[in-house]
């Protein structure tokens, strides 16, 4: 072979050895991506869940505004006493 031909086959494996380096780096931040998008949607189902149960505790006030209310049958003492003020 040539010097001509030896130092394109070095600037090929250097440019091979390159775009390998820039794959490894690519790879690593679309694992990191991929890692917080699992994350993220973790985050969305629980906060989906306590919606879900806030919106529940809001119908159950809502359905405790409307009932008639029952006139209060305590039985201790310091209630009886709040009770007659």
């Amino acid at each position: 072979m040539s010097l001509i031909g030896i130092a394109l086959n070095m600037l090929l494996a250097g440019l091979l050895l390159a775009a390998l380096g820039l794959g490894w780096r690519l790879n690593q931040r679309l694992k990191a991506l991929r890692d917080s998008h699992d994350g993220f949607a973790n985050a969305v189902r629980e906060l989906n869940a306590a919606a879900e149960r806030a919106e529940q505790g809001l119908a159950d006030l809502r359905a405790a505004k409307t009932r008639p209310r029952a006139s209060p049958t305590w039985t201790t003492p310091c209630a009886c006493r709040l009770l007659r003020r």
